[in-house]
């Protein structure tokens, strides 16, 4: 009888033991140390504690904004925004840039101090943002002023200069000066836009003659258009993003970003990854190779982790691999970028530790990982095309729910191991991509949207008819009688080359911060 009542016991406890197991608490995992921001220690009682959570709406909305006010920089950087909007006579002419001017002072939105300068009859004047946006002000362009010495800039701030290069001050004062401002980031703009005026420039019309040449009665339906944002480089990349988000598809345009004496930095953001889907349940005939779904694992739920690093993943092994490689695992993360992905020039694993439960700590391991990237044009597909057998592919596409993420394109990064030991791992792996950063990138970009004089002076014998002044051809004056296609030299900006090679001889590197992307996974297999 005691010994049934022992077995009895004995029985129990193993079952509870095993329902305990498997249908409880899944067993915490421990992450490296670097990997997760580590929770502040509760201290509030109870009471503070439901204040908290009442609370907790109006946290996620203070938390909103403060994302929102990120793109004009921390707290602790200077919030100073200045406007130099050029609003001369030729600028009157052309629509667009009203739309450009407008959602660059919608801009200033999270800036501390806001300024708006335009010339008048020489001298610098600092008005409203409701004039700015006008136009019905000032009587001049605030770069005219560069020459002076008398144009104010926070190199810390964020600074926005409008042109279209129809100034006195050379391009070759304008780089230079833009260079002595101190600013550590530059962003270039080009727009095409309507343009009915006339056009001024200087040059030589004899051997020592320096005129001020004007081209009356232009009409062109793509004349570019110059805004240059200078300054603190983190908030010009900031300001960028706005700008763009702001003027949208208004106006078409051309954009280059360089830095000068910045700091390089890494911005994990630029691809943001998602897992693709797990394997919930065994389905017949799917195999190792012929699928995009994550393979032999399952994702953890990790809502009130805060990782370090934006692309990290955790996964806990599943029994759910419906192949006859049940040790293997796979995880396939994938992206729908918003812009074009460079070339991936190496894609390695670059660390991988196991967790020791001895020493509570993570140490590095002898298990190896495959790693490889691949593009998908249009659709992310469950399945894998399989040609040679058309009605089982079909079959397998509906059983797989068919598309997991549709785009232009899909930029995916698979990480596997084809017979993983049990125990607990963290593989780091990092993707290094091309420099798209190379002084070649400035010159290519502004020396397509550059004009020489020597180009101008030809478009002025081939396009245009000389203003006849006293029965004799003007050298001066000139009636535009092209046919105002973008073809025209004078649609481009003049000598704008000649501002970027100040920059590029200052150091200026034309950068993207998509060069280098870590990812994470932690694996659970134990």
């Amino acid at each position: 009888m005691k010994s049934k009542i022992m077995a009895g016991v004995l029985m129990f406890i193993i079952i509870s033991v095993l329902l305990t197991g498997c249908g409880g608490k899944q067993k915490e995992i421990p992450y490296p140390d670097g990997y997760y921001v580590p929770k502040k220690e509760e201290t509030e009682t109870a009471g503070k504690s439901d204040k908290s959570q009442k609370n907790a709406s109006e946290t996620a909305k203070e938390t909103t904004r403060e994302t929102i006010q990120a793109r004009a920089g921390s707290e602790t950087e200077n919030k100073k925004i200045s406007f130099y909007l050029d609003t001369s006579g030729s600028m009157q002419r052309s629509p667009e840039v009203v739309k450009i001017h407008a959602a660059a002072t919608k801009c200033a939105a999270g800036y501390e101090e806001r300024h708006f300068y335009s010339v008048d009859s020489r001298n610098l004047i600092e008005t409203t943002e409701q004039l700015a946006l006008s136009g019905q002000y000032g009587s001049g362009a605030a770069i005219d002023l560069i020459r002076d010495g008398t144009l104010p800039c926070d190199p810390e701030g964020v600074n926005v200069l409008t042109t279209d290069l129809q100034t006195g001050t050379s391009c070759s004062e304008i780089g230079k000066w833009l260079v002595n401002t101190g600013a550590t980031g530059y962003s270039f703009y080009v727009f095409t836009m309507q343009y009915n005026g006339s056009l001024q420039f200087k040059m030589y019309t004899s051997s020592s003659v320096l005129e001020t040449v004007s081209v009356k009665d232009c009409s062109f339906n793509k004349k570019e258009f110059l805004m240059i944002v200078f300054g603190k480089n983190s908030l010009v990349e900031d300001y960028d993003q706005f700008f763009q988000y702001k003027l949208g598809t208004e106006v078409p345009y051309d954009t280059c970003h360089v830095s000068l004496h910045a700091e390089k930095k890494q911005d994990d953001h630029f691809l943001q990854l998602t897992s693709s889907k797990c394997f919930e349940a065994d389905i017949a005939n799917i195999i190792y190779d012929n699928n995009n779904y994550v393979f032999g694992m399952s994702l953890v739920d990790t809502e009130n982790t805060e990782f370090t690093c934006p692309n990290t993943f955790v996964y806990k092994k599943s029994k759910y691999s419906t192949s006859k490689a049940k040790k293997a695992v796979r995880a396939i993360l994938y992206a729908v970028p918003n812009q074009a992905v460079p070339v991936v020039q190496k894609a390695e694993i670059t660390k991988v530790m196991e967790y020791d439960e001895e020493s509570g700590t993570y140490k590095e391991s002898n298990v190896t990982f495959k790693m490889g990237t691949k593009a998908y044009l249009g659709t992310f597909s469950a399945i894998v095309n399989e040609e040679t057998d058309t009605k089982k592919y079909q079959r397998l596409y509906k059983d797989l729910g068919g598309v997991i993420a549709q785009g232009d394109s899909i930029f995916t990064v698979s990480l596997e191991n084809e017979s993983l030991p049990k125990g607990l791992f963290a593989v780091e792996a990092q993707l290094t991509f091309a420099a798209t950063g190379e002084v070649a990138d400035l010159q290519q970009f502004a020396a397509s949207h550059s004009a020489g004089l020597e180009d101008y002076s030809t478009a002025l014998r081939n396009e245009c008819t000389p203003e006849i002044i006293k029965k004799q051809a003007s050298t001066s004056k000139f009636y535009y009688t092209g046919d105002g296609s973008s073809s025209s030299v004078f649609c481009k900006l003049l000598e704008f080359e000649k501002i970027t090679d100040e920059l590029i001889a200052a150091g200026a590197v034309a950068e993207s911060d998509n060069e280098m992307l870590t990812i994470r996974l932690v694996i659970d297999n134990r």
